[in-house]
């Protein structure tokens, strides 16, 4: 049998992995390491290479995060309206981690009300899930020739460098200025300002097109709890599986590393991957020595490479006896050496 994993967030994505995984234990990866053959293909951002796996090209991410929280997303034009935080941190304006916000409900539904008093030219601003959405107005449906960044493709980095690109970028600028100053004057912030809590200070649009149709899924069977993983198995009408080392599915997705790598949190990713070490990678090294295993691949996209590891079952050679060196396991779950400066 063969399994594929999909591990984004896996190779860290910052210099520093040597002091990382001093004294941290791996047996799991380091039988695996002794074992694979890796390679390096061109870099990708994860969401963008999970829709490309399912035949997307142009992902429309807002109707995806629709249907994955239960929402029927329909023929409209849906944008994620997501409020935030920015900051200035030197020279750079940046986008601070939506979780550090905590917006409350209310502060939520008054955002929004006040949204739609003032910009019902736009479109319908809606929440699902509390999740802020635009629903663009079918006016300017001919607005959608631009690329407007992931949200998560922008956390903790300066937003001068993932403006609005394309032909409709003027009119996609303007309108995230306008937003911005709306935000910034909204009655929400000034309890906050009290309280010593962030500010929401902007809107991040981003995601808009129509609910996709047609998608092929990439194996026959899938298990994975990511948000985007969700949304195209159930347009697709496929069902998710929960994960069983020991009997995995065809095509696996482990997202857990994901959000302390895009964030930096050495901490996070550390303990992190010590569970998955014990949970996962020990067992799927158990398989493979045992033959209940044939292959397996592991592919870790990044913004540095997509990392991909080939492994295979041979019972002549003595795994268990085999282990790698702390130095290749710091090697392995680096940026490539071309990336690292």
């Amino acid at each position: 049998m063969h399994a594929r994993f999909v591990i984004p967030g896996l190779i860290w994505p910052a210099t520093g992995v040597d002091a990382l995984l001093a004294d941290l234990p791996l047996p799991g990866l380091a039988r695996l390491c002794a074992r694979l053959d890796a390679r390096h293909d061109a870099p990708r951002a994860f969401d963008d290479w999970l829709c490309r796996e399912w035949g997307l090209a142009s992902p429309p991410f807002a109707a995806l995060r629709l249907i994955a929280d239960g929402c029927v997303a329909g023929d409209a034009i849906e944008v994620c309206a997501d409020p935030v935080n920015l900051r200035f941190a030197r020279e750079h304006l940046l986008l601070d981690s939506p979780e550090n916000l905590q917006l409350l409900d209310e502060e939520l539904t008054s955002l929004c009300d006040g949204l739609n008093a003032t910009f019902s030219d736009i479109g319908q601003f809606h929440i699902v899930a509390s999740k802020l959405y635009l629903r663009l107005a079918p006016a300017h449906a001919d607005k959608l020739d631009v690329r407007l960044s992931p949200l998560a493709e922008v956390v903790a980095r300066p937003v001068a460098h993932f403006q609005p690109q394309g032909t409709q970028a003027r009119w996609w600028s303007k309108l995230n200025n306008e937003l911005q100053v709306f935000c910034h004057n909204h009655p929400v912030n000034q309890p906050r300002e009290a309280e010593g809590r962030p500010l929401l200070n902007a809107l991040w649009l981003w995601g808009a097109g129509k609910a996709p149709s047609g998608l092929i899924a990439p194996a026959s069977t899938l298990t994975g709890d990511y948000w985007l993983l969700k949304g195209l198995a159930q347009s697709a009408g496929m069902a998710l599986t929960p994960l069983k080392p020991t009997t995995p599915a065809s095509w696996n997705l482990i997202d857990t590393l994901l959000l302390p790598a895009q964030q930096r949190d050495g901490w996070a990713w550390r303990t992190e991957l010590a569970r998955l070490d014990a949970e996962i990678f020990c067992v799927l090294a158990d398989q493979l020595d045992s033959g209940g295993l044939s292959s397996v691949e592991v592919l870790a996209p990044g913004d540095s490479a997509l990392t991909i590891w080939q492994l295979r079952h041979n019972p002549r050679w003595r795994f268990w006896a085999r282990q790698c060196k702390p130095a290749a396991l710091q090697s392995l779950l680096s940026r490539p050496v071309s990336e690292a400066a």
